[in-house]
Parts: C-alpha cells; structure tokens; sequence
C-alpha cells in the first residue's frame, strides 16, 4: 500500500492525456474529411451549402485557364445569392480564360456582396455597364471587343452548373465549331405559315442541327465567332423588336446567318435552380403575358419564315 496513491496518479494522467490526444486526432480527421469533402471536384451537382462553404475557404483561381470567356449578368436581390451560379462554373473541370458579371445597377456595383469580393480575388471581373435587359449577359462583351478570338459562353445567375458543364461545351463546339451549341432548346413550331404560341413549343429532343432548335440561356450556350460577329454588326436594334429575350434576338441572328443550333446529345436538360430566384424571373413573364410571341412575330421576317418552314419541311 505504500506509495501507492502516488504511483497511480502519474498513470492515470497519462491515460487522460492519451484519451484527450486520441479524441483530439479523431476530432482532425473529421475536420479534413469533411474540408476534402467541400473541395471534391468529382461531385457533379453541388449544393448551395457546400458553395457557400468553397466561397469561403477556396483559393482556386476563377480565370486565367484554357477555357473560353465565360459572361453572365445579375440584378436586383439576386446579385447576393450571383455566387452560386459562379462558384459552381469555378469548381469546374475547365477553368474559363474570364468569367466577367456585368451590372447595371451602380449602387449594386459600387457596394459588392462579400461573396462576390471573394470571387474578385480570384479572377472574378465585376463590370458595370447600361442595362440591356437579359441582353446584358453577352453585349456589353459584342460591343467593347475590338476581335473576337474564340466563342463566347453564356450562363444565367440562378443554375447550379455541373463540373463538366463548361468542359462539355467547348469539346462540342470543337466537333461543329459552324454550329451554336446549347444543353437546352425548344422546338419552334409552325403551321399555316406562321408560328404557333410559343407556349406550345415542346424541348427538343434531337442531336440533329436545326433553324428550329430555338436553345435557352438558362442551361448554357457557347456562341461561335461567326454568331458574335453578326451579332455586333446588328448593333442595338434588338432593343426596338425583342429587348426582354436575347434567346429570340440570337436565334433569329443564327437564322439569318445560316447557322444551326445543336442540342448536346439531343437532350435538352435543365441543371438545378437556385431557391429564392424565380420570384421576379423575366421568363415567366414572356411566357405568361404572351411577350415571347410578341417579341418573336417583330424579330421575324417572312424570309426567316421560309428558312425555318424548309427546315421543318426537310425533317
């Protein structure tokens, strides 16, 4: 019994002290399984939570890479929840040359979102420019780019984007560099010489390239040389015939330009939304209150008419 108590006192520190480290090694393991997890490249579809946490913590450089230029605009309240749509382009498996996010708000311009300075300091380039509608996405780039060098992708500030998505579309446009290639179309319809409601038109489903394949900005699209081209030689008359659709401004550019639009792997897809961004969303307004066919009857003319009933002829 002598001494005893003194023995085991050392004994049962240490063991404390190895139960403490053992808890303390456990407890880091977690932590970087679960940082590895956040910056896991081969997850497809990441959730807003996770791009919230990679706004946060990642340093990965947003231009600079191999890729094409990468445009999209935001505005009102969706500008602070913009850097999803980003964050999800960054973790990509092709890194843009510029991802640039115009805006045509000043205020908004001039007193930035956190998130946004972050995606700053990696590459981001936040440009204000007039506001052209969803026009803004791409004419601000047309109109100040003196030669263009390769196509231009366009992305909307409320999808979630896969890691492939930006890959995919340039090794497409390598395959049919004279097309514009998209994720997303409908099918223009046509009957008794005229177009039906656009209401009516169904997505496409067809890996052929088509006049009738009008695609939709939300998925993505990548715009050859030849499109952009044509596009700032048309200028700003869009603003007269279709100022609240630049799907129906580019399409009919394609038209006239004999340039078909190819749905990759002839499925159009939808990526996931983002929560809280639909409220004011202008697609369900042209829809809705029938601008789209407005729109679409003064873009038109009967000479676009033609091509696009030979296309629908010869299908």
């Amino acid at each position: 019994m002598d001494g005893s108590p003194e023995k085991s006192a050392p004994s049962e520190r240490r063991r404390r002290t190895s139960s403490f480290l053992r808890s303390a090694v456990g407890l880091a393991r977690r932590v970087v399984r679960k940082v590895r997890s956040l910056f896991a490249r081969d997850i497809e579809l990441p959730g807003p939570r996770r791009l919230a946490y990679l706004n946060r913590l990642s340093r990965g450089r947003l231009s600079g890479g191999p890729g094409p230029v990468v445009s999209l605009t935001t505005y009102g309240p969706r500008t602070r929840m913009s850097f999803l749509a980003i964050e999800s382009i960054a973790r990509g498996s092709l890194t843009p040359s510029r991802t640039i996010l115009w805006l045509d708000e000043p205020e908004a311009f001039h007193s930035l979102p956190r998130s946004l300075r972050r995606l700053q300091r990696r590459g981001l380039e936040v440009r204000l420019t007039e506001n052209f509608g969803p026009h803004t996405k791409y004419f601000p780039f047309i109109e100040e780019t003196a030669e263009f060098t390769g196509p231009l992708v366009t992305a909307d500030d409320d999808t979630i984007y896969p890691r492939s998505w930006l890959e995919r579309l340039v090794a497409e446009n390598r395959k049919t560099p004279e097309h514009i290639v998209c994720y997303r179309a409908r099918r223009v319809q046509i009957h008794g010489g005229a177009f039906t409601a656009y209401a009516t038109w169904e997505l496409s489903e067809s890996a052929e390239p088509s006049y009738l394949n009008m695609f939709t900005a939300v998925s993505g699209i990548i715009h050859p040389v030849k499109i952009l081209e044509a596009l700032r030689e048309r200028g700003r008359t869009f603003l007269d015939c279709t100022p609240s659709n630049d799907d129906v401004w580019i399409h009919n550019t394609a038209v006239r330009t004999g340039t078909r639009v190819r749905v990759i792997d002839g499925e159009s897809r939808t990526f996931p939304l983002i929560d809280g961004t639909q409220d004011d969303a202008l697609w369900f307004t042209n829809l809705s209150e029938g601008r789209n066919d407005a729109q679409i009857a003064a873009t038109f003319s009967p000479q676009d008419l033609e091509r696009l009933s030979a296309d629908t002829l010869s299908g």
